[in-house]
C-alpha cells in the first residue's frame, strides 16, 4: 500500500493502479466479464414447420376433392364372330376375313367417359382390357385407329356398334369430358368372357398418372 497526498493507492495484480479520491484510499477492483447463454428462438422454426404442413394439407385437399381424372365405363357391347386369317398378303397388319366357320373371335366395345377436372389438358396414350377367369387371365390393348377400317370391311355390323370412336393420341381440355367407344378383340368364344370372375379397363397417359376401371358385369 502506498500513501501519497493523503490518498490511499494500492497495487493491484495486474500492476495497475485503482484509488478512490472519496474515500481516501484505491482498491483494486477485478473486471468480471460473464457469458451470456446464447438465446435460441424456437418459436420460428415451429411456426416455419406447421404452415408447411397446413399448406401440403391444403394441397392433398384441393386435389383429392376437385383436381383428379374421373372415368367410367358406361356400356359394354360384346360381339362374337368366326374368323380365320387369310394367308394371302394385306395392306393392314390386323388380318382377318369373315367365314361361316372358323375359330372363335370375340370383340369387346366398351364405352367410356373421361372427365379432365386437372388445371392442365390430358392425352390418352393407351387402352388396356384385361380379364380373370378361373383357368387365368387375358389382356390386350385396344385395336389402334388405321385397323378399324379393315375390321369394318370385315364385319360390317361392327360399324353400327360405335358411334363414336375413342382413339389413342385423344385430347381432354381441362373441365372437359369426351365419351366414346373402344375396340378389343380377344380369340376366344363368348363362353369364356361370360364366365369371367373380374374385368377392367386401364387408360393411360401422356405426363399423367393411369387410371384403372372396373368393367360391370351384366
Amino acid at each position: 500500500m502506498i500513501l501519497s497526498s493523503g490518498i490511499c493507492h494500492r497495487l493491484v495484480p495486474d500492476g495497475m493502479l485503482r484509488e478512490s479520491r472519496d474515500f481516501g484510499y484505491a482498491e483494486a477492483v477485478a473486471d468480471l466479464t460473464f457469458a451470456q447463454p446464447t438465446r435460441r428462438n424456437v418459436i420460428a422454426p415451429i411456426l416455419a414447420v406447421a404452415l408447411l404442413l397446413g399448406a401440403a394439407a391444403g394441397v392433398l385437399y384441393y386435389k383429392a376433392s376437385k383436381r383428379t381424372v374421373s372415368a367410367s365405363v358406361t356400356r359394354t357391347i360384346v360381339h362374337p364372330v368366326k374368323v380365320f386369317y387369310k394367308a394371302a398378303p394385306q395392306s393392314s397388319s390386323f388380318k382377318v376375313l369373315k367365314v361361316q366357320e372358323g375359330e372363335s373371335d370375340l370383340y369387346l366395345i366398351p364405352t367410356v367417359r373421361i372427365e379432365n377436372h386437372l388445371d392442365v389438358p390430358l392425352f390418352i396414350k393407351d387402352f388396356t382390357i384385361a380379364f380373370e377367369t378361373d383357368d387365368g387371365g387375358m389382356h390386350t390393348s385396344a385395336i389402334e385407329k388405321a385397323d378399324f377400317e379393315t375390321v369394318y370391311s370385315s364385319f360390317p355390323e361392327i360399324r353400327t356398334l360405335i358411334a363414336t370412336p375413342l382413339l389413342r393420341e385423344t385430347s381432354i381440355t381441362p373441365g372437359s369430358a369426351v365419351e366414346g367407344s373402344m375396340l378389343a378383340q380377344f380369340a376366344i368364344p363368348q363362353s369364356v368372357w361370360d364366365a369371367r370372375k373380374s374385368a377392367s379397363l386401364t387408360i393411360d397417359f401422356y405426363h399423367a398418372p393411369s387410371i384403372k376401371i372396373p368393367i360391370p358385369k351384366t
